[in-house]
């Protein structure tokens, strides 16, 4: 997200316009020292929409990529590196997904980095409310802070 320290060291200057958005379909999980997206189960979204509540959906950010194909395949080269995503990899951490984000109250196709681990460690924080930067105020820590795994609470003496 903007003015975050990845945002500083691999985007800042490369993309061309930043507006608020929503994923639904997902949840926001804090998984240490950064956060990680996973998608909801189609039936289970589908009985929470048949039921009135809401579907989990992320509050983030979509960074339109710049127009020249070539910079723009060298920013999602930098992006892939930084989510240490691997083309066809078999350890990645995450997979580069295509999802349909609201902007502005328009869908739009976009990249998202969903998180490819299934075993739910006890330290992974679920975000309810779906908002990053809300949870890491919360938590007294800036935007972009290096902080992040102090948020987990100390299991080491249960």
């Amino acid at each position: 997200m903007t003015g975050d320290a990845n945002h500083d060291n691999f985007v800042r200057g490369r993309h061309t316009s930043v507006a608020p958005a929503t994923l639904a379909g997902v949840r926001l999980t804090h998984l240490g020292s950064f956060p990680g997206i996973v998608r909801v189960p189609a039936d289970e979204a589908a009985a929470a929409a048949a039921a009135g509540r809401p579907v989990p959906t992320v509050i983030g950010q979509l960074l339109t990529g710049p127009a020249d194909a070539g910079e723009y395949a060298a920013l999602l080269a930098d992006l892939d590196y930084l989510e240490a995503y691997v083309p066809g990899g078999t350890s990645n951490l995450y997979d580069r997904i295509r999802v349909t984000v609201t902007a502005g109250g328009v869908p739009v196709e976009a990249w998202a980095y969903e998180y490819l681990r299934t075993t739910r460690h006890e330290s992974y924080i679920p975000v309810e409310h779906g908002d990053w930067r809300r949870f890491m105020t919360e938590r007294g820590l800036a935007a972009g802070a290096d902080k992040w795994a102090d948020t987990i609470p100390d299991r080491s003496h249960d």
